[in-house]
């Protein structure tokens, strides 16, 4: 499927993706979830989105994500090596028929991909998930705590590995930890969108070499819950893309 999609990209003219192995994992763990239960979402069954498993994966870059489900009747499943390919086909091109998700494969900003891919079988049939995490990677970042204490500080630092990256903007964004969500309530959302809300941001100091670091205090009105440091940057068509979604789970 890396192969499909950067087929698909270059036909597009559009740059070739690299492959992201966490991204990849993130997937992964999401895809086996959607197979095991039978769900078709961005949301798992902790409520939890894409930008928070990737994260808790040790992403420190920016995610999109495209999900995609095939079931069928039991005993039908691909009997051959080339079977199982004609699905993948079929599901990148599924993938490329519908509008968001094309757009989403096509995206320019995006340099990196990580695809998870999964199967499951039981007395209702089979089913074929596929998580497919696009990534904008532009900077290297040092790793940042996954969980820590309302009120404690973390340090964001890293270097611009992008030339045509100028004018970082660190937005801080709130979200209360989610709900567990029942497979009927997943297989009744759409579209990704992050609950988050920003509630303050600043601007980044970066030195002539690309190098950088901030001290974040992560502290919302004394709220718990998920805090997201968001990082954009301006690329050379003057255009701000977000390069960056860190999410810390803060108690």
């Amino acid at each position: 499927m890396h192969v499909l999609v950067n087929d698909d990209r270059k036909s597009n003219g559009r740059s070739e993706l690299g492959w992201d192995s966490t991204a990849a994992s993130a997937g992964l763990l999401h895809a086996k979830e959607m197979a095991r239960y039978n769900y078709l979402s961005h949301w798992d069954l902790d409520g939890h989105g894409p930008d928070y498993r990737y994260s808790m994966a040790g992403g420190l870059d920016y995610v999109m994500e495209n999900v995609y489900i095939y079931t069928h009747t039991p005993g039908m499943e691909p009997s051959t090596k080339e079977g199982w390919q004609d699905l993948i086909r079929q599901a990148e091109q599924a993938l490329m028929d519908s509008p968001g998700h094309r757009a989403n494969i096509l995206t320019p900003e995006h340099t990196h991909v990580g695809i998870g891919i999964a199967y499951e079988s039981d007395a209702s049939g089979w089913r074929l998930t596929i998580a497919q995490e696009f990534i904008n990677k532009y900077l290297t970042l040092q790793p940042v705590p996954h969980r820590v204490s309302l009120g404690d500080t973390v340090t964001i630092s890293g270097k611009v590995t992008s030339g045509n990256l100028s004018d970082l903007l660190i937005n801080l964004a709130y979200e209360p930890f989610p709900a567990p969500m029942s497979v009927d309530a997943l297989n009744n959302t759409s579209t990704y969108s992050s609950p988050a809300e920003t509630y303050d941001d600043m601007l980044l100091d970066v030195d002539s070499s690309g190098r950088f670091e901030q001290e974040i205090t992560l502290d919302y009105s004394s709220q718990p819950g998920l805090y997201h440091i968001r990082i954009w940057g301006n690329i050379e068509s003057g255009e701000q893309i977000q390069v960056s979604d860190i999410v810390i789970e803060v108690q």
